[in-house]
């Protein structure tokens, strides 16, 4: 009896291991076959790959490097180029994970770990892109594993193997370093494991990490600190005391999509369960990987803001927190409940995708980012047409999300498709800076749409030295004309006013009366111009409407194409409608 009770549960668990596989293949069929298009951060990472460095704008470079890995392994498939790995990593993630919850535990409870690590829907759909958080919870699960290891026998080679794992994961996303946070406060408040905080092993663990991120560090000084830059202003971007208690309460319910309807709420009432406070160690060692970094997302999504993926590797430890208590407490009815959901909607999206193609869903199902993609490609071949016209031109966007697409698409070279980030002033795109050339000649593409007009290419009037567009508008039952000036690389533009009461603007501006046509200038707050002489043979081609926050007004531009020596794009009007008018196509 005791035999075949063995033998069926031998059987389950090689049931297990087979599923568990037989999703990493499918995962892997849709990554090649679907034809999800590229999101504006893979196609960034895939230019960077291109380019193999040390460190780049706004991310560590080993998402890079796995990208210029998978492209050299496969080739007739641009999209598995980029994703390839990702897949495999959340299945290392899943094997880890499984292996540091039987260690802890047991096998029951290691088994629902790895089941429902594997449906969990933030897995099923991060497999199917290519992200720094795949490759950070794949170093992270290993660091997990290391580290129990560590608790049990402190040897030096376990302690060097950890220092080297959170050193990689800190390449792949600089949120790694926090599992040092996590594991000293562990040793702070675990009093049986304080001994550890003397061992000088803990120290050469952490030095070995900083060696191995050193070669970042040191690029990062040659280039002005761009990544750390792009993590204060973009990521922490914390401009003051204020609290945003809608911004807090958004993070926390996009993680019941990220960690599950029922997890998330049971791991956060397990965090805070009085009589955990008194259990072994292994209770405290989970509870502080999962605790410190969704007390400090959540701190930044009050003062800031937060992604619904920046706490993801907390769900690392965390489930193996909600699988144990839910095994132990014989509820696995739970585990089943959520496992089968997640599994049902899993198969109804992946079928769906590869029955009739992403192309053709309805368009409400698909996320905005996927949408614009279609509209980046056309651009990007709209650039290439004007690139065989002005061959030696070089192309300039004044914001860093767009070069990488238009790179991608257009196919020229890097080195004539220029970046600037106008987010802060010293904040250059080291991959293709217009910092590292010496530019006399320009054409500045600027594709925002924020106001739905139709994109046309622009002449900007020189004027006494300086470029001017020209619009009116009829507000508050005023006629007013704006004149805008613009800057090479402009971070913000200047603005003129007239058929208006100035006075009205005395609180934003100072005005004074400038003998140039009719028109009344105001002085700007700051003048913020990278080139300090405008050459007169600068060639602009100006693709934009925008939303000016300062004057809450909304300006068009309908300025005459320049001297109709360019062809009209033939798919502006196509652009527009993927950008602005999402829900008419």
């Amino acid at each position: 009896m005791f035999d075949a009770q063995q033998e069926n549960i031998q059987k389950r668990y090689a049931l297990l291991w087979v599923f568990v596989i037989c999703v990493f293949l499918v995962r892997l069929f849709v990554v090649f076959f679907s034809g999800i298009p590229l999101g504006v951060d893979e196609i960034q990472y895939a230019v960077w790959s291109k380019h193999v460095a040390w460190g780049y704008h706004s991310k560590p470079p080993f998402i890079a490097w796995v990208i210029a890995s998978s492209t050299a392994l496969i080739h007739g498939y641009p999209l598995a180029q980029v994703r390839l790995f990702s897949p495999v990593c959340y299945l290392i993630t899943s094997i880890l994970l499984y292996a540091t919850a039987k260690r802890l535990f047991c096998r029951e409870v290691a088994a629902w770990v790895l089941f429902s690590f594997t449906v969990l829907l933030a897995v099923s759909f991060g497999a199917l892109l290519m992200s720094t958080d795949a490759l950070l919870l794949m170093f992270w699960s290993l660091a997990l594993y290391l580290c129990v290891r560590v608790l049990e026998k402190s040897s030096v080679f376990n302690w060097v193997i950890l220092g080297i794992a959170i050193g990689v994961g800190s390449l792949a996303k600089y949120t790694a370093l926090i599992f040092w946070v996590s594991l000293i406060v562990f040793f702070i408040i675990q009093s049986d494991k304080r001994y550890l905080l003397k061992s000088p092993y803990l120290y050469l663990s952490i030095l070995i990490s900083a060696a191995v991120l050193l070669p970042n560090i040191l690029w990062n000084a040659q280039h002005h600190f761009a990544s750390l830059g792009h993590l204060l202003h973009h990521n922490v971007n914390i401009t003051g005391p204020s609290f945003h208690l809608g911004r807090l309460f958004n993070f926390l319910f996009s993680q019941l999509g990220v960690f599950s309807p029922i997890f998330f709420p049971l791991l956060i009432w397990l965090l805070f369960r009085k009589s955990y406070v008194n259990q072994d160690w292994r209770f405290n060692f989970l509870r502080c990987f999962s605790l410190i970094m969704l007390v400090a997302i959540c701190i930044e999504a009050l003062l800031a803001r937060a992604y619904a993926n920046w706490a993801v590797v907390a769900y690392a430890s965390g489930i193996i927190v909600v699988v144990h208590y839910l095994v132990t407490s014989k509820q696995q009815v739970w585990l089943k409940i959520n496992a089968y959901a997640m599994v049902l909607v899993m198969c109804v999206v992946y079928i769906a995708i590869l029955a009739v193609g992403i192309n053709h869903l309805p368009h409400k199902w698909v996320p905005k980012t996927l949408r614009r993609s279609h509209a980046w490609k056309l651009f990007g071949h709209d650039v290439a047409m004007l690139h065989q016209i002005y061959p030696h031109a070089k192309f300039i966007f004044n914001d860093r999300k767009y070069w990488a697409p238009i790179v991608y698409y257009s196919g020229i070279p890097y080195n004539q498709i220029l970046a600037y980030d106008n987010a802060f002033d010293f904040a250059a795109d080291t991959v293709a800076s217009f910092l590292n050339y010496h530019v006399d000649s320009y054409i500045q593409l600027s594709p925002h749409t924020d106001i739905a007009n139709t994109m046309k290419l622009l002449k900007i009037h020189y004027i006494d030295g300086r470029f001017w567009a020209v619009s009116t508008y009829h507000w508050m039952d005023y006629p007013t004309e704006f004149v805008t000036e613009y800057h090479p690389l402009f971070a913000g533009p200047s603005y003129y006013v007239s058929g208006y009461d100035n006075t009205t603007f005395q609180s934003f501006y100072s005005f004074y009366r400038l003998s140039l046509s009719h028109l009344y200038m105001t002085a700007p707050l700051t003048q913020r111009s990278l080139l300090h002489e405008v050459p007169l043979h600068q060639q602009y081609i100006y693709i934009t409407d925008r939303m000016y926050p300062e004057l809450s007004l909304p300006l068009s531009f309908h300025i005459e194409p320049l001297n109709n020596m360019l062809p009209n794009l033939p798919h502006s009007e196509v652009i527009n409608a993927y950008l602005l008018k999402p829900k008419e196509l």
